[in-house]
């Protein structure tokens, strides 16, 4: 591969360690990433915001800033580990997948 044809994607993971101190939202994310050079964005179910449950939506701003979505990330309160939570884990899981199988 020539480094000419290499694409980065950024990840939101220092925005999202700044708790509340970050006051933006996932547009203010899209633009800091694509003015940043950045091809793509990997993304986790906190700073997903309001396209949480509009994957279209989040295709189509996007496509606006000229990035891809690289990688979705999310978690769960128990950290995948509770027996007890396994249930509710589960459909976490289901929820996020099924965002992500939107995106090619």
């Amino acid at each position: 591969m020539n480094v000419k044809d290499l694409k980065v994607g950024c990840q939101t993971f220092t925005w999202e360690m700044l708790g509340d101190r970050f006051t933006g939202g996932p547009d203010d994310l899209l633009r800091a990433i694509s003015d940043g050079g950045y091809a793509g964005i990997e993304i986790t179910d906190t700073m997903i915001g309001h396209y949480g449950n509009k994957p279209e939506e989040f295709a189509a701003a996007l496509k606006a800033w000229g990035l891809t979505l690289v990688s979705f990330a999310f978690g769960s309160d128990s950290g995948f580990t509770s027996k007890e939570e396994i249930g509710d884990d589960l459909e976490t899981a289901k929820r996020w997948i099924g965002f992500a199988a939107a995106f090619p």
